[in-house]
């Protein structure tokens, strides 16, 4: 079986290059993955993004990947599907890897994240 090069770029942690914003670097990275030319007709998505393991960070990945995808498609409905599969596969990562941490904890610290930018202190 050929490894996904996408597994290679995420395992190895060098997602972003140069000057490049993450969500610049999903919209590149979706293009390198077009569905097989055997599919006739698509499904929801028009890239083939590699599957994660629920419970696994790999997961939260996935749905990120379905969400610039539906992006790029211009599917307002489909991103806010995404973004509740992305919710579902933070709650799985909790669960499995911080089964003492609740969404409600993460909730907080992004309150706190956003008072910082807010008042200047993160940019």
């Amino acid at each position: 079986m050929e490894r996904n090069p996408l597994y290679e770029i995420y395992s190895s942690h060098t997602i972003c290059v140069d000057n490049e914003t993450l969500d610049q670097t999903l919209a590149r990275f979706l293009k390198l993955f077009p569905k097989p030319k055997e599919a006739n007709v698509p499904g929801y998505h028009l890239t083939e993004i590699p599957r994660g393991l629920f419970g696994d960070s790999s997961k939260i990945l996935e749905e990120a990947l379905e969400l610039k995808d539906a992006e790029l498609q211009g599917a307002k409905i489909m991103a806010l599907i995404e973004l509740s599969d992305l919710y579902g596969a933070m709650q799985g990562y909790l669960e499995k890897h911080h089964p003492n941490t609740t969404m409600e904890d993460l909730a907080k610290m992004s309150a706190i994240t956003q008072r910082a930018f807010k008042n200047g202190h993160r940019k």
